[in-house]
This record gives C-alpha cells, sequence and structure tokens, in this order.
C-alpha cells in the first residue's frame, strides 16, 4: 500500500500532460457503438472495451491492452492504434479498466492479476479466440502489470510487451516464473516518472531484460540502432524459439510511443510507432521469429 501510494502521488505530480477521457460509447471503423461490458470477477462487475474486426476468424489472436494510471481505456482504444491494426492483421483487442483507474501490480496476490487472466480465459472462450496466441502489453502501470503477467506462473499469455513499466521490489523478491515467457520492453532514457534504472528497489530494465533473456535461455544477443533515438538489444535463440527485445529510447520521457494525444506528443522522442512495434514482435512469436515465414503482418494503409 505505501509502495502504491507514493507511485500514485508521483504520477499526479509529473504526468500533468495526461487527461482521462470520458467513459462515453465509442465508435469503431465501421461505425458500430462501443460501451463498457461488464465481467464480474470475485463478486464484483468489472469493466473492459473489446474490440473485435469484422469477419475475424476462429482461433485469432487476442491482445490485452493495459492502460496507465489515472488513463481510462478509452485513451488507449481511441489514441494508441491498435484497433486499426487488428483490422489488417485480424485480432482481437481487450482494454481492461482498473478500479479508480489505478493497477495493482505491487503482490502476486493482487486481486488485477486474477481479474486480467479470468477476463483474458472468458474472452477465449466467449469469441472462440486462441488460447496459444493470446498477448498482453500495457503502459506504467499497465506496464507493471504486464511485468507481473510474465513473472507469476504465465501459463496463460504467450508474450508480454510491457511499455515504461516496472517490478515492484516485493514481486522482484517472490518471482518464481514456471515458463519461458517472450517479453518486449521499451523504455525512455528521460523517462521522470518510472525510471530506466528502476523503481523504488525494483529491477532496472537493463537488469529485467536480462533476465528474461536468462529465463528464456537465450544464447545470442545483438544490438542495433533502431532509430535515430532508438538502441535496439534483441536475446535470441532461446527455448521454443523464445526472444527478448528491448528498445532503449534517449530523450524519451513518460509516453507511450506514437501516442496521438497532442499533450503526448512534446515528450515522445521515438521515432517509430509502439503499437506497430508491439504487434511486429507479437507476430513474430507466433512464427519463432523466423522471417522467412509470412504471418499477420501489419501493412499501412
Amino acid at each position: 500500500m505505501k509502495n502504491k501510494t507514493i507511485f500514485t502521488l508521483i504520477i499526479t505530480l509529473i504526468v500533468v500532460f495526461s487527461s482521462c477521457t470520458n467513459d462515453d460509447g465509442l465508435v469503431d471503423s465501421s461505425e458500430n457503438a462501443i460501451t463498457f461490458q461488464t465481467f464480474n470477477h470475485n463478486g464484483q462487475n468489472r469493466e473492459y472495451l473489446f474490440y473485435k474486426p469484422d469477419n475475424l476468424p476462429a482461433n485469432s489472436p487476442l491482445v490485452v491492452v493495459m492502460h496507465g494510471y489515472a488513463e481510462s481505456p478509452t485513451k488507449y482504444f481511441n489514441d494508441i492504434g491498435f484497433n486499426q491494426i487488428a483490422d489488417t492483421a485480424k485480432f482481437a483487442v481487450c482494454y481492461p479498466k482498473a478500479i479508480d483507474l489505478t493497477w495493482d501490480p505491487f503482490s502476486f496476490n493482487s486481486t488485477d492479476l486474477g481479474f486480467v487472466k479470468a477476463l483474458t480465459q472468458e474472452l477465449q472462450v466467449q469469441h472462440s479466440l486462441n488460447p496459444n496466441k493470446t498477448f498482453a502489453t500495457g503502459f506504467s502501470m499497465g506496464g507493471a502489470m504486464s511485468n507481473l503477467l510474465a513473472l507469476d506462473e504465465n501459463s496463460i499469455f504467450t508474450a508480454v510487451a510491457p511499455v515504461a513499466g516496472y517490478v515492484a521490489k516485493d514481486v522482484w523478491d517472490a518471482k518464481n516464473p514456471q515458463n519461458p515467457i517472450p517479453v518486449f520492453l521499451i523504455h525512455g532514457s528521460d523517462d521522470q516518472v518510472v525510471s530506466i534504472d528502476g523503481y523504488k528497489g525494483g529491477p532496472s530494465v537493463d537488469t529485467l531484460a536480462n533476465y528474461y533473456a536468462t529465463l528464456n535461455n537465450c544464447t545470442t544477443t545483438n544490438t542495433s540502432q533502431f532509430t535515430t533515438n532508438t538502441n535496439a538489444t534483441y536475446h535470441e535463440n532461446g527455448t521454443n524459439d523464445s526472444e527478448v527485445w528491448y528498445y532503449r529510447i534517449t530523450g524519451h520521457g513518460h509516453v507511450f510511443p506514437g501516442d496521438t494525444d497532442p499533450k503526448a506528443m512534446p515528450y515522445d522522442n521515438s521515432d517509430f510507432n509502439g503499437a506497430e512495434e508491439i504487434w511486429r514482435f507479437f507476430s513474430n512469436v507466433l512464427i519463432g521469429f523466423k522471417p522467412e515465414i509470412a504471418y499477420f503482418a501489419y501493412t499501412k494503409p
């Protein structure tokens, strides 16, 4: 609770450019009204948004996108771009909502951890989605939730992509993942909310990337300059072709790369679209990181 309170105060003071959009009905590309749906977990009705492209085939992938602290899922539905990618690449997207817009990524006993896992399994059944093609990503506190899912027994999610996320010290000390899991980490060097050097005694992002590479038994590491400001590290040849990608963005603040919100743009030094890169990673997971195999490629309109 202490860590959660401190984190809340830090973000409230620093992320002055963030805004919470109203939880109104939304309109997708097909002009069908999209409203919050409910899922009862442990006797409590929890809310989420769900996007399913027209004529989505059975056994398609599912991507779970978790918002940051004090942000609404509507922001990610509207501003980040996963729905547009889903229309072309053919996957469903779920945007779960935290209670009071605040996740609890500070313990493996977190109610939010159980909620996200249970909701994911319900959507797999309800919409005939493939449990072996199920992914999670999130920003800030949502990124911390992505890490929590990876460091849990991690049998539900195929891969995760935390953006500007962290791992709480208590979680780091108690971690005991049972399975390798591909991970894509994205973080800015100038993030003043969630430091790239670690949050409140938790691991730095560099340490986290190396831990995941060891968990996946990766045997080779390559680096490249992905964009002018982004240094990419690829840990490769892991168990079941698992890989760990890490994009370190020089001069980048606490924003999701490619966020179209005008208030976020001054802090974005990424030179790439985060949603596109995350889907490129997830789609590579599905083909075992074999570039000669075509799979669900996202083609810009």
